[in-house]
């Protein structure tokens, strides 16, 4: 699966959050689960959309608020 210039620049925002500290461990598996999906060649948009999805029924880290917004910026999801 190829991946657009904003695909792979959030896929490394992903890998970044995962090795953040910070995170929760739920935030963590999600984040884990959703890039172990990209790379097996599932559909970026649909994986991000039921990421963001995911971590609105929990708290979230601001991290995780931050790359939320990257999210929205580029217009990737709405």
């Amino acid at each position: 699966m190829t991946l657009t210039k904003n695909q792979k620049e959030l896929l490394h925002l992903m890998y970044s959050i995962i090795l953040d500290t910070t995170i929760s461990a739920t935030e963590k598996v999600l984040f884990v689960k959703t890039k172990s999906d990209i790379e097996f060649g599932r559909s970026f948009d649909q994986e991000l959309k039921a990421l963001l999805n995911e971590l609105t029924f929990i708290p979230n880290s601001s991290k995780i608020v931050e790359f939320k917004e990257e999210v929205r910026k580029r217009a990737l999801i709405i």
